[in-house]
């Protein structure tokens, strides 16, 4: 993540290129609309990542820890198909498994 980004804040996310590289700052109702249409976007705070996924649905949003050390946690809203939202530094709350 190269630039500064700021806690409370909504940005586009790419990692369909394999690149999984933070984009440009969005407005929350944007990153509503984008987890919607099946795309990723990031915040800072997992509390952010938290309540967007309960604005994009009813159901209880789904928590997954990093798949790696490259990748960021997130959470997915349940309840249908939707994108994620990504958290935190990469690699934050990574477990390897044995």
């Amino acid at each position: 993540m190269p630039k500064t980004l700021r806690a409370g804040t909504f940005y586009k996310f790419n990692r369909l290129t394999g690149d999984y590289e933070v984009g440009n700052e969005i407005a929350e109702a944007v990153a509503q609309m984008e987890v919607r249409l099946l795309h990723d976007v990031y915040t800072l705070r997992p509390s952010d990542a938290k309540s967007l996924a309960k604005k994009v649905s009813p159901f209880r949003p789904k928590w997954h820890p990093a798949h790696g050390r490259n990748f960021f946690p997130h959470y997915y809203p349940d309840g249908g198909k939707f994108g994620h939202i990504f958290y935190g530094k990469r690699g934050e709350d990574f477990e390897p498994r044995d």
